[in-house]
């Protein structure tokens, strides 16, 4: 795209059941609510924009920071875990005022936690994305992964990624998270065989 286009490019927003699609001269693109599917492009399939003109498609947001988490990964980029950090949990109706402002181009948001349960309102902010169409994700260390919470990250989530803090529970979570999405695909078959 050249720069000379960007405030010049008029679009137009296509919002159809499970599919959000923009059109434009220099920026389009075709995401999949359903399956998470997302393709960007220009003019043609051939070229790749640098950036949408018309804002966001991801919205990375922390809903939770600190020094109260589980995992204590060196890795992590927010320090979490860290002794003497206070913990600070952003409110669902702040999550719902940041996300009610974002252009209608938002597909997904990736939510920063830190424990799944730190945020009281963690499933409730993945909820109110859903409503919105937009898709939620996460990264997890996963020590505190329960089915239950695995079954509503299914239900919810476009995706999760599981940090290796922990071999044996990190391969658990995994294999609960798998199980869920299994046990959630043959009861749909065995629903659809029940109603031939």
């Amino acid at each position: 795209m050249k720069e000379k286009d960007v405030n010049a490019v008029e679009a137009k927003i296509y919002n159809k059941k499970n599919s959000l699609f923009l059109r434009s001269k220099y920026y389009n693109f075709n995401f999949n609510r359903k399956t998470g599917f997302f393709m960007r492009w220009g003019e043609t399939p051939k070229d790749d924009p640098n950036f949408s003109p018309f804002g966001a498609e991801i919205l990375d947001l922390e809903i939770s920071s600190g020094g109260d988490c589980k995992g204590k990964c060196d890795f992590c980029y927010k320090s979490n875990g860290q002794p003497g950090q206070p913990t600070h949990n952003m409110s669902l109706d702040e999550f719902k005022t940041i996300l009610d402002k974002m252009p209608p181009t938002l597909t997904q948001c990736a939510l920063g936690i830190m424990d799944i349960h730190t945020n009281p309102d963690f499933f409730e902010m993945m909820k109110y994305a859903r409503s919105k169409g937009v898709i939620p994700n996460y990264t997890t260390h996963g020590l505190d992964m329960t089915d239950e919470d695995a079954d509503k990250t299914v239900k919810l989530c476009g995706a999760v990624a599981v940090s290796l803090v922990n071999k044996k529970k990190t391969y658990d979570t995994i294999k609960m998270l798998i199980n869920t999405i299994l046990n959630k695909k043959v009861l749909i078959r065995k629903k659809k065989k029940e109603e031939i």
